[in-house]
């Protein structure tokens, strides 16, 4: 019978247990960091600049609820166990009416209708104001910019597992 024994075997098996901390802390940082990058491409690429049929005229109320990291509510990396989230997103009401879309009342009653007009003077204003409901599509901001941002949030998650392993190996 042949024994044998790696020598430095413990020193190895402590760095294999000590990989997944160093794995974790160097995800949660990239992740952390992939959070102020979006919010950076939404602010600047999609928020700010021409913007042809988009949002049109933004003004800086919704550019500037969208901060870049900190321990804000509306960005923020939070931590839980294994698992890492990076929120991105503003506090704007009207936010998430251009990212979602929404419906408006329009014509008459749209704003409480005519309150001087009788008779067939409101008749004829409702007939030339038809109420209903227009559908204003979505204008949004977040969703493509979290779209044009995932190869590098792939890659950079990727590099980060690998240089968190390798830098616990060392």
């Amino acid at each position: 019978m042949i024994t044998g024994y790696i020598v430095g075997d413990r020193e190895l098996i402590a760095k294999l247990q000590a990989a997944p901390h160093a794995m974790l802390d160097r995800v949660a940082q990239t992740v952390d960091q992939l959070g102020v990058g979006l919010a950076r491409i939404v602010t600047q690429q999609y928020l700010s600049g021409p913007r042809p049929a988009r949002l049109g005229r933004v003004t800086g109320r919704l550019v500037t609820s969208i901060p870049r990291g900190g321990s804000d509510t509306r960005s923020r990396m939070e931590k839980e166990g294994s698992r890492f989230t990076a929120y991105v997103g503003t506090n704007v009401p009207y936010g998430i009416a251009w990212e979602q879309g929404f419906a408006r009342k329009v014509g008459a009653g749209a704003r409480g209708g005519p309150r001087t007009l009788q008779g067939q003077a409101l008749a004829t204003y409702f007939a030339r104001h038809p109420p209903g409901i227009k559908q204003i599509p979505a204008r949004a901001f977040l969703a493509p910019a979290l779209d044009q941002y995932k190869p590098t949030v792939i890659a950079e998650l990727q590099k980060a597992v690998s240089e968190g392993v390798q830098a616990a190996l060392k």
